[in-house]
């Protein structure tokens, strides 16, 4: 495996348990590093995936995440956020009965959409 984020030893890392019913997110120190897996001070925190910054469960669920710092993780949470609130509004909100406005939506979210006869052999 590759260490596709330039992790070094000594790197802090912000670490987010999956489980957050209690805010423990830290900052965790990178003290060993393997092919596949980097390990982390305070030695309580579970080693991570070089590649995906996922920590090891030992053959269950992924106990946490490992971001490169608070900024990206906040940055990433914020992004989740508003696009569960996107989705939320388009799926319930009054659908557009004009054809042009729905094209140009598409249009805007960069989104192929394709007539209901458009190729269709059946319809012809």
């Amino acid at each position: 495996m590759t260490n596709l984020h330039g992790i070094e030893v000594g790197q802090q890392l912000w670490y987010v348990p999956h489980y957050r019913r209690y805010d423990n997110s830290t900052f965790v120190t990178v003290s060993k590093i393997g092919r596949k897996w980097a390990t982390v001070e305070p030695a309580r925190y579970p080693r991570f995936d070089l590649v995906t910054l996922r920590a090891d469960g030992g053959g269950y669920s992924i106990p946490g995440t490992y971001w490169l710092s608070k900024e990206d993780c906040d940055e990433a949470t914020l992004a989740f956020d508003l696009w569960q609130q996107l989705k939320r509004a388009v799926e319930y909100s009054q659908p557009l009965t004009d054809v042009n406005g729905i094209k140009q939506i598409a249009a805007m979210c960069g989104i192929e959409l394709k007539m209901p006869n458009d190729g269709d052999e059946r319809g012809a």
